[in-house]
């Protein structure tokens, strides 16, 4: 191209009739004649966009051409499109283009006749009319970001939890212990993945705006410096709302986060300890309240912000150790489609107990308990075998020390808990008894259920050896029929064939 542009600085190809009669199927071609979804409320909130690679002058389109390039849209689309600027090239064209390296650089050492004669043989990169209507726009970056909350960093739970020493380690894996333990130690963890929405702000203002909007949907910060940096050209109205880890930002910092709670259904501060949503955050729409080590929760916010969100389904509490009974209680009375609950702790455990716990098990619609290092007794575990043991899939109850075998064994043995798929007894050192949970075990494997039962160095060893003690009971038993069947006497088929020769005798008499 450098070569004819030097031999040929003032030649400028003609375009044939043929050449044009080519270029007009091509461009009518381009035009999609199906019917589109009308014009809404929408487009009128989208800006008009214009072309960021050329000055040239814009003027109206109002010949009757133009109007019939757009098929058979309808009234108000075909209005909302034409009444914007477009091209003098392309009358019937919307202005605004697609990135073209043609369009992209102002340095390229060819000729300026040379790019417009390659631009006229070229084929119109154009945008269509279709990626001008907003709701279409609107869908097809809804389909690009349909993974964009798996972004949202949070604590995914484990398949099961890490061992505690290197021998817990290797008596639950055998020789992969070892490996296990070290991944264990190792405190890399990978970054969230990156989504494609990103790429389509870079389109057109039309896009740019609408990918704003989506990518306004799930709103997180994972560091202090986002967060401070954070500043949007209008409310947003997201869907979810995470802060993760933001150990230094402090309560003044979120008076700037200006958050229309009307679609919010996720709020997460995870380990913001300094940290408390704003009252007005919460809504009869949130379904999900995540607020793990605060240490400004307490009993009072909980009193508050529980009437205000009635289908609150799933809520974590753990670690947050100004919680106590009265807090609890008002969750079981304000909160009864609750589902997940989890306000397990290390400190301060005798904070909760049977008073909160109880009326929660009574009033929510509970498949999850978590009450690990709760002051908790043997009469919750009865409790939530007859209210809610038809449908209790995980239940915590590690560092429970008031617990003993009248409670866990027992409801096990008298299985109460058929869909149970998870049970943590971590450091339950009251516990004898440990043949009913092996006996749970192998129910649930039988009713195709894959049953984890966490427990910790010493209880596992013991759950070990009792397994092996029940399955040589087990084999002994078969070993003693299939002897006795084989080394028996024949004395019962004796009498079996007398009986049957005295019943024919009787009935060939009454014959």
């Amino acid at each position: 191209m450098w070569d004819l542009a030097q031999q040929y600085p003032d030649t400028t190809p003609e375009s044939s009739p043929l050449h044009e009669t080519r270029a007009r199927e091509r461009r009518s071609s381009l035009v999609d004649h199906r019917p589109l979804k009308r014009a809404s409320s929408l487009s009128f909130r989208i800006h008009t966009p214009c072309d960021y690679s050329s000055g040239a002058s814009m003027t109206s389109c109002t010949s009757s051409t133009s109007l019939s390039s757009l098929g058979s849209l309808s009234s108000s689309a075909r209005q909302l499109i034409m009444s914007r600027k477009t091209s003098p090239r392309h009358p019937t064209r919307l202005k605004t283009r697609f990135f073209s390296p043609f369009h992209s650089t102002n340095t390229s050492p060819v000729s300026p006749r040379l790019l417009e004669t390659v631009e006229k043989l070229s084929i119109d990169n154009d945008a269509h009319p279709i990626f001008e209507i907003p709701e279409i726009v609107n869908l097809i970056l809804h389909y690009v970001g349909h993974d964009d909350r798996e972004r949202v960093p949070t604590e995914h739970a484990p398949v099961r939890k890490p061992p505690m020493s290197l021998n817990h380690a290797k008596l639950i894996h055998g020789e992969q212990g070892e490996k296990v333990w070290q991944r264990t130690l190792s405190t890399s963890s990978t970054a969230p993945p990156t989504g494609n929405l990103h790429n389509c702000l870079l389109v057109n203002k039309l896009w740019h705006s609408l990918t704003l909007e989506v990518l306004q949907e799930n709103l997180y910060f994972d560091s202090d410096f986002k967060l401070m940096n954070y500043s949007p050209p209008r409310i947003a109205a997201p869907k979810s709302f995470v802060l993760h880890k933001l150990k230094s930002t402090q309560q003044r910092d979120l008076a700037n986060l200006h958050i229309n709670p009307v679609n919010l259904e996720w709020l997460e501060f995870y380990i913001c300890p300094k940290l408390l949503p704003s009252l007005h955050l919460y809504t009869a729409k949130l379904k999900k309240l995540v607020l793990p080590g605060s240490k400004v929760v307490d009993d009072v916010y909980l009193q508050q912000i529980a009437p205000l969100m009635p289908n609150l389904v799933h809520l974590d509490l753990r670690a947050c150790e100004h919680i106590t009974d009265a807090g609890l209680y008002a969750i079981g009375t304000h909160c009864p489609k609750i589902e997940t609950l989890n306000c397990g702790r290390h400190t301060k455990g005798i904070l909760v107990t049977d008073a909160s716990i109880s009326h929660i098990v009574a009033n929510c619609n509970l498949k999850t308990l978590g009450v690990a290092g709760c002051g908790v007794s043997d009469a919750i575990l009865w409790s939530l075998a007859y209210q809610k043991g038809h449908q209790l899939e995980r239940l915590s109850l590690n560092s429970c020390w008031r617990l003993t075998d009248a409670g866990i064994s027992s409801v096990l043995m008298m299985d109460r808990f058929p869909r149970l798929a998870v049970l943590e007894i971590r450091r339950l050192t009251r516990l004898q008894q440990l043949r009913p949970i092996v006996e749970f075990k192998k129910r649930q494997m039988r009713r195709k259920i894959a049953v984890l039962v966490e427990a910790c160095e010493e209880l596992e060893a013991r759950l070990r050896a009792e397994e092996r003690s029940l399955d040589l009971e087990i084999s002994t038993r078969i070993f003693e029929d299939i002897s006795e069947w084989l080394n028996g006497d024949d004395l019962q088929d004796q009498i079996e064939e007398r009986n049957l020769q005295q019943f024919v005798q009787r009935r060939s008499v009454l014959v």
